[in-house]
């Protein structure tokens, strides 16, 4: 039986402190006068990506917010226009999506081994990869004619094994297992009855067109493609997903959502849910709506930060980031007052936040830190 217990949109402070936290800029970078430099990602080394852009022309590069200047030319692209960039979960590769051999695939390098190797696949294009390492890694398969389809892929022996279909891949940090978007469909029954003339072509597109328009189920399943879980308590699609360091508790957020999720399981002997608990969001105040974005959980597991989106149902108004405690849910801000946008927020330590602002024209980079202070109430 579910578990959800509905959070006022208050803050509560019941521990004998009150957390603060320090603000420091790392670093600004002037983008349009330095190169037509982008700043995609960091992670919690406090590596960056970058790139130079000119026109079509793109070279990424692997920088270091310690010294900016000290930077590592890792790939090169002569049409960036569907390019994508990012680090994986732990940080230690950087997945680059782009167009190998006419078909979009992926490159994935190795910041310690400081090389890469190149996955493709002939039947379709690779659209997006969840990695813990290179043996523990998913990616998601568009065919023309099919529904999305989930692949867990080995290096040491170059093969890829078909789990299901779905989409929204998300391997949880010890690789036993993932959240995935599953299409309910029988796929290869509708294969077979082609293949065997009992149904045409045309029918068979549009049943596969269909099945495309019905909302997928969220479910886990392990690495190996059995289902462990149905999560049948979400009836509209989740759109953010982010696993804790244990890969116990999940954090989500359903499409057009104020707050999130936080889902605590058990995995004693198979997989089901123990706790769930909906947290509404930032109340909304003088007509503005307020969105809770990219939660995503401390080292430690023990805390959520997000950002606090304050729209006017046009555009962003400004951009907070906030902090929820998980078991206690105490609730405080750890800044106010963004007028650009964060692009990026990563946890560097269980009381050091790092993150990307920039403007929406992306003429400017900040990396900035943020330092938790314990100020003790007298």
């Amino acid at each position: 039986m579910k578990t959800i217990i509905i959070f006022l949109s208050l803050i509560f402070f019941t521990s004998l402190s009150l957390p603060q936290f320090q603000h420091k800029e790392l670093l600004s970078i002037d983008a349009k006068n330095q190169g037509n430099v982008k700043v995609h990602d960091i992670s919690c080394d406090g590596y960056l990506i970058m790139s130079e852009i000119i026109g079509d022309f793109a070279e990424y590069y692997l920088g270091n917010i310690k010294n900016i200047s000290d930077k590592k030319l890792i790939f090169s692209s002569t049409d960036c226009k569907n390019d994508f960039i990012n680090f994986s979960t732990g940080g230690n590769l950087i997945v680059y999506k782009t167009k190998l051999n006419n078909k979009i695939g992926l490159q994935i390098y190795d910041i310690e081994k400081q090389s890469s190797f190149d996955l493709t696949q002939p039947n379709g294009d690779i659209v997006s990869a969840s990695i813990v390492n290179e043996e523990i890694l998913l990616y998601q398969l568009r065919q023309k004619e099919s529904l999305p389809e989930i692949y867990k892929y080995s290096r040491s022996n170059n093969t890829s094994t078909f789990l299901t279909y779905g989409m929204g891949e998300t391997i949880s940090p010890n690789g036993k297992w993932f959240f995935v978007k599953k299409y309910n469909t029988e796929i290869n029954s509708l294969k077979d009855k082609l293949i065997e003339g009992k149904i045409s072509k045309e029918e068979f597109s549009d049943r596969i067109i269909n099945a495309q328009k019905t909302i997928p189920k969220s479910c886990i399943y392990d690495i190996n493609g059995k289902l462990l879980l149905e999560l049948q308590e979400f009836n509209n699609q989740i759109v953010e997903v982010n696993w804790s360091s244990d890969s116990k508790k999940l954090v989500v957020r359903e499409i057009g959502d104020l707050g999130f999720y936080i889902i605590r399981l058990n995995t004693e002997s198979g997989m089901r849910i123990e706790k769930i608990y909906h947290f509404n969001g930032i109340s909304s105040t003088g007509g503005f709506q307020n969105f809770a974005l990219n939660p995503i959980w401390s080292p430690d597991g023990t805390k959520i930060l997000f950002i606090n989106s304050i729209e006017d149902g046009h555009e962003i108004i400004r951009m907070d980031l906030w902090i929820i405690e998980d078991n206690v849910y105490n609730l405080y801000s750890a800044l106010i007052g963004v007028e650009n946008s964060i692009s990026r927020t990563v946890w560097k330590s269980n009381k050091i936040i790092n993150y990307i602002e920039t403007d929406n024209t992306n003429t400017f980079y900040k990396i900035n830190e943020l330092i938790e202070k314990e100020v003790k109430l007298k």
